[in-house]
């Protein structure tokens, strides 16, 4: 059986599962082989070669209070980096006070 395939704008880095709803892709299809879960609600195409901001993009589609931080909002802004962040990619998110921590975060803050 043949998957169907990915709207483009899908295919060219991360994308959340609340992009591929609102895109109709059914949740059978982002489950599928040639797509990588790197985190909850986030799929990343096997064959995609993204980097900085494309591999990013998808944590600012989770919902309307996460923001991305730190390292993460200076990668997507191509800002630049201390040293000793260069080679940190975890994903920093942050919400205003009152929210809860985003599911699967590795640091958060509020503000």
């Amino acid at each position: 059986m043949r998957r169907a395939p990915l709207p483009l704008h899908l295919t060219t880095g991360s994308f959340s599962l609340r992009a591929a709803d609102t895109a109709g892709v059914t949740r059978t299809r982002t489950e599928a082989g040639d797509l990588v879960t790197v985190s909850r609600g986030i799929r990343v195409p096997v064959d995609s070669a993204s980097s900085g901001a494309a591999a990013l993009r998808a944590y600012t589609e989770l919902d309307d209070e996460s923001v991305l931080s730190l390292g993460s909002a200076a990668r997507l802004w191509a800002a630049p980096l201390p040293g000793r962040l260069e080679e940190d990619w975890r994903i920093h998110l942050a919400r205003r006070r009152g929210f809860s921590r985003p599911a699967g975060s590795t640091l958060w803050g509020t503000w």
